[in-house]
């Protein structure tokens, strides 16, 4: 048998996405669905060479939400970043939050919560044409999330 070491995460991109509010479309017969438009933001880009690249997130995209309980809530979102040379990435993010009762309906309300007090975990699919970028599309990624009121910040980490 062989022995396997844990992979290591390397921080790639800091996102911080702003969103308006949420279109709440009820309980549908898979499940309580919610729609939040993804209205813009910014991002860097951590290079493996140590290179920092800033961008911003196109206002195109939305977090498509099903809440499975008042605890957990499963999400899909999908937009694009693009950096000061107009080279795109686009993100396809899905994974889970969790809390309990209060906090998981202080978020649905759109207050503010402590990040400690929710497990949120994504796993970002990437794509892009660019050269600098198309690497990404051979890696897996998780990412931590943090939601705010109007805004949600991710630390994409690549997974060696």
């Amino acid at each position: 048998m062989h022995t396997v070491a844990a992979p290591a995460l390397n921080l790639r991109f800091s996102v911080h996405v702003t969103v308006s509010g949420p279109l709440d479309l009820g309980a549908t017969a898979r499940g309580h669905r919610r729609v939040i438009p993804i209205t813009g933001g910014t991002f860097t880009y951590h290079a493996p060479s140590g290179e920092l690249v800033a961008g911003t997130v196109l206002p195109i995209g939305a977090d498509f939400q099903n809440l499975l309980s008042e605890e957990l809530t499963h999400l899909q979102a999908s937009y694009v970043l693009e950096d000061r040379d107009e080279q795109r990435i686009l993100v396809e993010n899905s994974g889970i939050r969790h809390g309990d009762v209060q906090t998981i309906a202080a978020i649905n309300r759109g207050d503010a919560v402590a990040p400690d007090s929710v497990y949120f975990t994504t796993t970002p699919v990437l794509s892009s044409s660019d050269a600098r970028y198309a690497w990404v599309t051979n890696r897996v990624f998780v990412a931590k999330a943090i939601r705010e009121p109007d805004s949600v910040s991710l630390f994409f980490f690549e997974v060696e």
